[in-house]
Parts: C-alpha cells; structure tokens; sequence
C-alpha cells in the first residue's frame, strides 16, 4: 500500500534535548505488548531498571512516572536512557510514532505530523510554499480505491484548493470555502467560544488562562492573502483539513470537520494575538505557540473534539 505524507514530512527531526515541551513530561506513556516483551528479556542492571520503571495496570502497561510526571527514562539532560542503552530501535511504538499521525484509506495511509510538537509546529507553519501530499513509500494497489474515497479525495482536493487560493485573502478564502459546501460557524462571539472550550476537558493551567483572556475579545480580521501571517494561517487550516476531514468518512460529517478546520484557526488566531502577544498583534511565533497549546488539548481528546463537533453540527 502506498503511503502519502505532507511534503514537509521528510524534513521534520525531533530536537531532544533542545525541546522547550518535551513529550516524554506530562504523558502516561503506553509500551505495545511486543515492546513490552522485548523489555522484559533485556538483562543486566538496565534490564532490572526498565522492570522498575514499568507497571500494569487495569490491562494496561505504562511507564511509572517520576517527579513533575517525568518518564523514569528521561534522565537529566532530557535525553532518553532506552535509545542510549538499547538504541532508537527500542523505543515503543507511542514514543517512536510520536508526533506523528496516521489517517488509514482501504487504497492508501496517510501520515503526518502533529501541531503539538513545537519543532512539528515551527516546521508546518513557517512553510511559505503550498503543502501537498506526495508519496512516500509503498506502491499504489491498483483498483482499491472505493467510489466512496473517490468522492472524499476530490471534495478534499477542491476545499484545499480553495483554502491554498493566494489570489484571496484568508478570509476571503473561507468565506468562499462556506459558500461553495453550504458551511457556516454558529453565531457566537469569541468570547462564547471560549466558553465551550473552557468546558471541555484541559490539561495546563496555562491553557485556561489563555482562554479566560478572550471574554471580552472579538475574533482577528484574516485580512491578509500573502507575506508571513498569511502563509501561517494557510498551513494552518490545510493542517487541520488533511488531519481531521477524513473521519468524516465513516462518522458523516466532512462539513462539520470542515467547519472544525477554521474554528481551530479561529481560536488559534485569537489565543496568539490577546493571549500571548503583549502588544495584541499577529506573529508566527505566537501563532507556533498558541497552536501548539491548542493541539495538545484538543487533538488528543477524542471526547474534546466530539463535543465541537456537536457544536458545529
């Protein structure tokens, strides 16, 4: 089967050590049973220390967090024990993947890489050229392709390209992307959303506050259809399309995640400028931050994400 990736994916590398978020803090981090496996025939006193920090629970194996919810194999220099004592190779399945995310078709898979990771995020969204999926690895499976994905691919192909038209301003652009599929937002001022998100489930603190910060704002004009800003908030909603529009293949709802790709810009946009940026105006890096915040708690909460599309339906 062939797979397909943004053409941005090759380029991505995790920063380690460097990384200001690192994912191995905050998570419970589940081992697959062949990890697992290949752990626990790991001797010596790595093996005895990998036996330590591993426990099951309800089912499930994770890794035992430490302090301030580190994984016990993140040692102090934030580099990971497992790959200096058994090599990349042995990283479990979740950290291995990790940010990456994969969409499956019966006639191909799709990957990609998620906004949650800042390295991921400065990538996606300092890209000034148009994405597109280009192959990766595999070959093409002749005849696979169901009428159904058919129709999906050339509804995708026609809302990124309305999305990727620089001949409009981002806007101008969305507008055109709900008047073509009969796609709208709920009237609500951005303060009213941030209420809906407010009473979604939230991991930092951090997030919350940003959020409080938006009651008495209005939504950012996305006047703009070139330079940096724009480039940013193009990648943006051409993220969140390829992410998330599939699903709507089996649950019904292309347009309500078509609706979803510009709220999550929306938010994206408001958290950057009022919550972030001290002088109320657009910036990449604020715009880097802000999605990385918002991926992390929204993306990774299958109850999150329903509950907005509840919202939008």
């Amino acid at each position: 089967m062939r797979i397909y990736a943004p053409d941005y994916y090759g380029k991505f590398k995790c920063v380690a050590a460097r990384c200001r978020h690192n994912c191995c803090i905050g998570w419970e981090i589940d081992i697959d049973k062949s990890t697992y496996k290949k752990y626990s025939a790991v001797g010596g006193d790595f093996g005895s220390r990998l036996k330590d920090g591993i426990i099951i629970e309800n089912g499930s194996t994770h890794f035992v967090l430490e302090d301030g919810e580190r994984c016990p194999f993140l040692n102090s220099n934030n580099l990971c024990d497992i790959i200096i004592n058994l090599g990349e190779d042995s990283l479990c399945e979740i950290c291995a993947a990790h940010p990456r995310y994969r969409n499956f078709f019966d006639s191909r898979e799709e990957v990609g890489l998620g906004l949650c990771c800042e390295t991921a995020a400065e990538l996606i969204l300092t890209r000034a050229e148009k994405t597109k999926l280009v192959a990766v690895c595999g070959e093409a499976e002749a005849e696979t392709e169901s009428a159904e994905e058919d129709m999906f691919f050339k509804l995708r192909e026609r809302i990124l390209g309305i999305l990727q038209n620089r001949e409009l301003s981002i806007d101008d652009r969305i507008e055109g992307l709900f008047e073509n599929f009969g796609i709208d937002l709920p009237d609500k001022s951005l303060g009213e959303w941030a209420e809906v998100f407010l009473g979604l489930e939230r991991l930092d603190d951090e997030w919350t506050n940003k959020l409080n910060k938006l009651s008495d704002k209005e939504f950012v004009d996305c006047k703009m259809k070139d330079g940096k800003i724009a480039a940013a908030l193009e990648q943006l909603l051409v993220y969140f399309v390829l992410r998330h529009l599939s699903d709507g293949i089996y649950d019904g709802r292309l347009y309500e995640r078509a609706a979803f790709a510009v709220l999550s810009m929306r938010i994206i946009c408001a958290v950057g400028v009022y919550a972030v940026s001290a002088d109320e105006r657009l910036d990449v890096p604020f715009l880097i931050e802000a999605a990385r915040m918002y991926s992390l708690e929204i993306e990774y909460s299958d109850e999150n994400i329903e509950r907005l599309l509840e919202c939008l339906s």
